[in-house]
């Protein structure tokens, strides 16, 4: 098992996804430049979708899972909550739709992307990058 190079718990607020992009600051120089934005870019968005999904009415008592792991060649994220999880599909978008675009963007930047759930604990959504 690959341990992970940053693995946080975060509370899921409207913050908690710049917190992410902060942590990838410590493997900056592990991953290209030109896939460095894009990795940002995603983890923003899972985490966006985990703090908006998982468990509404909460408060700060809800924790959003995030971990980033490095194998030869690839970069795997992970992004975990209790909410119930979903079936990976992408809808198709309208050029005027003003929101929604999330899993869209996931699925055209990363080289992978899943959903696990985890028998009505939670669930991961993770992508991987080819590096």
């Amino acid at each position: 098992m690959v341990r992970p190079l940053i693995e946080k718990s975060l509370v899921a607020r409207p913050t908690a996804a710049s917190e992410a992009r902060k942590h990838l600051a410590a493997i900056a120089d592990k991953v290209p430049p030109e896939k460095f934005d894009d990795l940002r870019l995603l983890v923003s968005e899972l985490v966006t979708n985990s703090v908006k999904y998982s468990g509404k009415g909460m408060g700060d008592a809800v924790l959003v899972g995030f971990a980033v792991k490095m194998e030869p060649g690839r970069l795997r994220v992970e992004v975990a909550d209790a909410g119930k999880g979903f079936q990976k599909h992408v809808t198709p978008m309208r050029p005027d739709q003003q929101s929604g675009w999330g899993l869209k963007i996931v699925d055209q930047l990363s080289d992978r992307w899943g959903v696990d759930a985890r028998n009505g604990s939670g669930s991961t959504v993770w992508f991987e990058i080819d590096l």
